[in-house]
């Protein structure tokens, strides 16, 4: 996902891709597979690519689909794929290390963002990670564009901002299996990081003495 109507060509739209990619590349490996729900024309992706070992795009959109095949043709170890708007059901169980999504739940229905977030748990491996974006609806100037909006439209817009508390995210991701989750509010947005919990190890029964007599 990109911010509509900005322009994928300047430095701008270059340098914000690069900053992010930092920022996710503390939280994976080189051998690790990353996916990106919600990819757009692979802002990061160009600059996230290097630091894993496969990264994953997926996006609705077959427009931006073909842009981020130009864009990140000569990048070997990414592959992209065509998501139905719902779930990740073509993604096996189990199978990434570390899943991010900017920019996409502030678009979408609050039903299909938890959708996503349940999917996301299922095709993560265990101890794997989530990074996630929300528009923060505890910044006034965020509370007040909604209520403008709510006051003057007359039909509800498909491509309406939705915007969350920090205690709903915390709650939607908690019920859909994540644990260690922490919450960073940056003015604008809620920045989410949770994991995939690992299953305790059963103990082997020590046998007793009179078992092994």
């Amino acid at each position: 996902m990109w911010l509509m109507g900005g322009d994928e060509t300047s430095e701008g739209f270059e340098e914000s891709g690069r900053t992010k990619a930092k920022t996710l590349s503390a939280s994976v490996s080189d051998g690790d597979r990353v996916l990106e729900v919600g990819c757009g024309v692979g802002r990061i992706m160009k600059y996230l690519a290097i630091h894993c070992g496969e990264l994953h795009g997926l996006d609705v959109s077959n427009r931006m689909l073909s842009r981020a095949r130009d864009r990140l043709a000569d990048i070997d170890n990414v592959q992209l794929h065509r998501g139905n708007g719902r779930d990740l059901r073509d993604l096996a169980d189990g199978t990434f290390d570390f899943c991010y999504s900017i920019q996409v739940f502030q678009v979408i229905q609050r039903e299909d963002t938890m959708r996503y977030l349940s999917e996301i748990n299922r095709v993560l491996k265990s101890g794997g990670g989530i990074y996630a974006q929300f528009l923060d609806f505890e910044v006034e100037s965020k509370a007040m564009a909604f209520r403008d909006y709510a006051l003057e439209s007359t039909v509800l817009k498909a491509s309406r901002n939705r915007y969350h508390t920090a205690s709903e995210v915390v709650m939607m991701v908690k019920v859909c299996g994540f644990e260690e989750i922490d919450i960073v509010r940056d003015g604008q947005s809620i920045l989410l990081s949770a994991s995939k919990p690992v299953p305790a190890k059963t103990s082997e029964p020590v046998a007793s003495t009179k078992d092994i007599a």
